[in-house]
């Protein structure tokens, strides 16, 4: 009598989070008006270290960093300014 009812119990509680689980992913999935971040994973490993008045000086401070980010970096044209892109 007893594994019965704890059955019954137990089917009923695993009904119940089931129904709960698809109503909470059916809300998530729901598109909001709010801008969404980007997923972690999908975030560039590069970032600006720093921003210049000229390809010659953002160059020279990649040079120079090469023990802090390593080879990786690049100097990108942005408007009227430089910006070091390192890894």
């Amino acid at each position: 009598m007893f594994r019965r009812i704890g059955i019954a119990l137990g089917a009923t509680l695993a009904g119940a989070a089931l129904t709960l689980g698809a109503a909470t992913t059916a809300s998530a999935a729901t598109p909001s008006a709010a801008p969404v971040a980007a997923p972690a994973s999908a975030a560039s490993p590069f970032y600006v270290a720093g921003r210049f008045v000229n390809l010659e000086s953002c160059q020279a401070a990649g040079h120079k960093g090469l023990a802090i980010w390593g080879p990786l970096w690049w100097c990108s044209l942005n408007g009227n300014t430089y910006e070091l892109w390192v890894h």
